[in-house]
Parts: structure tokens; C-alpha cells; sequence
């Protein structure tokens, strides 16, 4: 084969090739969402709804809520477990760095949404201000800044008396799925 046909057909294969790889590229569908992560739940778990989120909890807790002017709040008590939680559009955790030597701060992401999870010790007052009947002193705050399908942020934060509530409640943050826009 001569030097001319030679390199004819090289790059006759290369523009094919590159066609090749544009169209396949440049036409394939796009990705999915990424489904929220599968968890599961320990035996007897129970699911709570919050309208406009639901979560697991321990078997035998309850989930109370009522509505604010512009928010909604509530708490979850169970065996072991005391929380409280608020979604609307100016909601935060209530534990900061200032105050609490021993805090702690990570990202994490709750049903698709990227959040902040606090950790501290609370003072006996702030057990019974914020928790009152069954605060206790290790602490949990997750805040999910428009979690909401109407933009509205989300905040649950638990207050438990061992590092296995803890677990718990980071079990149950981890269940918690948020209503889509209809």
C-alpha cells in the first residue's frame, strides 16, 4: 500500500472514530437522579410522618407537630429517645461553637440534601430549657437548608443519655426522606 492511500485511510478512520465518540457521547441520555440511599431500619422500627417528611424511630415513639405562623414544629419521644424538630424558611440548630467547648461539626447529606450535623454536651439547664421532661446530656443537631419542596429548611435535634441513643438518632437521620413537590 502506497504512503498517500495509507494515510487516507488513517485518517479516514480517525475522523470516523471521533464522529463516533461524539455521537455516542454527545447523545446519551441523561443520568438519573441518584435514589436516596437504602437503609435499614433494626427490627421494630416504626415509620413516623411529619407531612412534609417522614422517618423511622424506635418502636413506641410518637411524633407531635403543630403549626407556626410561618414554620411547623414538633417533637419525636420514644424508649430512648428525645427530639424536636421545626421546618420553615428561618429554622436553625440552637447549639454553636461558642458556647459548647466540646462541639463538633460534619457535613453529611439526608436524602439527597447536603446538611450539617452538630455534635456537644449540654448543660443541665439546656436539657430541661430545650428538652424539658427528658433532656439529657449528649447532644445531636441536623440542619438541612431548603430541604423542603417549598424551599423551607429542616431541623431535628435530639438530646440522648448514652452514645448508643446517639447511634440511634443517626440512624433515624439517616431514614428521614422529605416530601417532593407535587
Amino acid at each position: 500500500m502506497d504512503r498517500g492511500k495509507f494515510l487516507a485511510l488513517l485518517a479516514t478512520l480517525v475522523v470516523v472514530a471521533g464522529a463516533g465518540y461524539w455521537a455516542w457521547s454527545g447523545f446519551k441520555s441523561p443520568p438519573l437522579g441518584q435514589p436516596a440511599a437504602i437503609v435499614t431500619t433494626p427490627p421494630g422500627w416504626i415509620r413516623l410522618d411529619g407531612g412534609d417528611f417522614t422517618l423511622y424511630a424506635p418502636g413506641g415513639s410518637r411524633l407531635r407537630k403543630a403549626q407556626g405562623v410561618d414554620f411547623q414544629y414538633g417533637d419525636v419521644t420514644g424508649p430512648r429517645l428525645c427530639a424536636r424538630f421545626q421546618t420553615g424558611r428561618r429554622v436553625g440548630v440552637v447549639v454553636n461553637k461558642q458556647h459548647h467547648p466540646e462541639f463538633s461539626e460534619t457535613s453529611i447529606v439526608i436524602d439527597g440534601h447536603p446538611g450539617t450535623l452538630r455534635k456537644a454536651m449540654l448543660a443541665a439547664n439546656e436539657q430541661q430549657y430545650w428538652f424539658p421532661g427528658c433532656g439529657a446530656p449528649l447532644y445531636y443537631g441536623l440542619y438541612v437548608p431548603q430541604a423542603l419542596a417549598d424551599g423551607a429548611g429542616f431541623v431535628i435535634e435530639v438530646s440522648a443519655d448514652s452514645e448508643e441513643g446517639l447511634d440511634e438518632a443517626v440512624m433515624m437521620f439517616k431514614t428521614i426522606r422529605f416530601a417532593r413537590p407535587r
